[in-house]
């Protein structure tokens, strides 16, 4: 008996175990004294977190224009040319002053399609809350995207991440020089 009992709890505790999200690795892509960016491979998808540690008030107010809205997203360089290739190339986002995922494909530096026009099964979640790296309530981005999505073109893929502030308007990283940096002129490069 005891040993059935054994082998139950044994089976049981495993399938427990793989109901879990498995994170198997965590990078800080980005960090310093105003926003971080980490991405959690959890199953089959990439988890982007993307904190304003810096921004202490919530301007998700739906009812202001969008330049005093908080919100963020990322620009992926899908075949990892550092250029912009039409219909290749793609970004996440937010639909204007919500909480849904964005997808556009990139048309050029200053222009993309509608929300939707590329498939996805991503999904986004806004927070005004604490976390581990800011004691006091920010905004905090998250999108699960499936690795799949983003390795369609390349396993090392090159991401522009990009927050706008209420406050204080666009930031971009990698950081550049205003007027001078091109979507994909440098990138952050990720290996899947």
């Amino acid at each position: 008996m005891r040993y059935i009992l054994s082998i139950v709890f044994c089976i049981c505790a495993s399938g427990i175990a793989l109901a879990q999200p498995q994170v198997s690795e965590t990078r800080t892509l980005i960090s310093d004294t105003s926003h971080v960016v980490t991405m959690e491979i959890r199953g089959k998808d990439a988890v982007f977190i993307m904190e304003s540690i810096n921004d202490l008030t919530n301007d998700r107010d739906m009812e202001e224009p969008w330049t005093k809205v908080d919100f963020a997203g990322m620009r992926i360089d899908a075949n990892n040319n550092n250029l912009i290739d039409k219909r290749v190339d793609f970004a996440f986002g937010l639909r204007q002053k919500t909480d849904v995922i964005c997808p556009q494909l990139i048309y050029s530096e200053t222009a993309s399609s509608g929300c939707g026009q590329l498939r996805t099964t991503g999904k986004a979640k806004v927070e005004f809350k604490k976390t581990a790296n800011q004691d006091k309530p920010h905004p905090v981005y998250e999108f699960i995207i499936p690795v799949s999505e983003l390795t369609r073109e390349s396993r090392t893929i090159g991401f522009v991440f990009r927050f706008h502030s209420a406050n204080s308007g666009f930031s971009s990283y990698p950081a550049s020089i205003p007027g001078k940096q091109q979507s994909f002129d440098e990138t952050i490069k990720v290996d899947f």
